[in-house]
């Protein structure tokens, strides 16, 4: 064999890249998605399918820009192409992309693209350490809205098919101490029609809540309370739920606020302490690796925390752990005083 054949056989035995290359140009997607839905492309085709002339006009944008945008959103499979290129959402853009929906995530999506800087970052940040990001700032949730809110579509799936396992008494108070986007508290709320919730957690966060609590009838059965202000009930609840929050705060912030919601639990009632746990070491990290990065640039203390630190918390505040419920990445403890 030449040299020049040797050399043309490593190169052909050699792996192909074809993972490393979408990996490298992932980034361009999300910006992708991200100006389809600031230039209000889906909304704006679900009201009134069109072809790409037409919504470049409509939309105030270049004829020729508009249309490479449109085939990338065509060959993602967001949009579809009829009779004359009138294009219209598909199924999936329908139900999330589109403004007014029930399961629209423009929001969310917005918060996340936020972070774009922040991920620019990340080079500096592994090599010094040092975190600057602000999700992890209770104070600063009502500008976060679409992150801690903005999910429900998201969420309200895993959230439903976990409190199948809780058992809640008849007429029961429950709190949902930062209720996010009101999953916790409109789940139970649906499943025990005489229970009454009080969602607690900042002005805007609570504003999504009421509108998502009409739209499901219960507004009758639900009370907000604004964070800082005290709840009603002084002699405690049936059921304290605090979800999601210990990932981005970190575990020694969570502590306090472990302590702080199961002061409010009655005797013989139930918490439930819920988030993305940290895999077993050894199990693969699967999308929570990425989750755990990601919490590590755009939080100051944030993180995945192991399930074993989590009931070590629990315990701390002297309530025994009665059971688990996994539901996608979402885990719940439920615990008894």
């Amino acid at each position: 064999m030449t040299l020049q054949d040797s050399a043309l056989t490593a190169v052909l035995d050699s792996p192909p890249p074809p993972e490393l290359l979408a990996m490298n140009f992932a980034f361009s997607r999300a910006r992708v998605l991200g100006t389809a839905l600031e230039v209000d492309l889906f909304t704006s085709l679900a009201e009134r399918p069109c072809d790409a002339a037409t919504l470049a006009t409509r939309l105030s944008c270049d004829p020729d820009a508009m249309g490479r945008l449109l085939a990338v959103l065509v060959d993602a499979g967001l949009l579809e192409r009829g009779p004359g290129g009138v294009l219209a959402p598909t199924r999936l853009a329908g139900t999330h992309l589109v403004a007014g929906r029930p399961g629209f995530l423009g929001p969310h999506f917005e918060d996340v693209l936020d972070q774009w800087d922040r991920w620019g970052e990340l080079t500096r940040i592994v090599r010094t350490g040092k975190r600057t990001g602000p999700l992890g700032d209770l104070a600063a949730r009502d500008r976060h809205a679409g992150m801690f809110g903005g999910n429900f579509p998201l969420a309200i799936g895993m959230v439903h098919r976990i409190t199948e396992a809780l058992r809640v008494p008849s007429g029961a108070r429950i709190l949902d101490h930062l209720a996010g986007g009101g999953e916790w508290g409109i789940s139970l709320g649906t499943r025990y029609p005489d229970a009454t919730v009080v969602a607690r957690d900042t002005p805007e966060l609570l504003a999504g809540v009421r509108r998502r609590v009409a739209e499901f009838g219960l507004a009758d059965r639900f009370t907000f309370v604004t964070v800082g202000d005290e709840p009603p009930y002084p002699d405690g609840y049936d059921v304290v739920v605090l979800a999601q929050v210990g990932r981005f705060v970190g575990a020694g912030r969570l502590a306090g606020l472990v302590r702080e919601a199961a002061a409010r639990l009655r005797p013989h009632g139930t918490f439930v302490l819920a988030d993305v746990m940290a895999p077993v070491p050894g199990a693969g990290g699967g999308p929570a690796a990425m989750l755990d990065l990601s919490l590590f640039v755009n939080t100051e203390e944030g993180g995945l925390i192991p399930r074993l630190q989590y009931e070590g918390l629990l315990a701390d505040v002297g309530l025994r752990l009665s059971g688990t419920a996994t539901a996608g990445l979402l885990t719940a403890l439920i615990s008894e005083r």
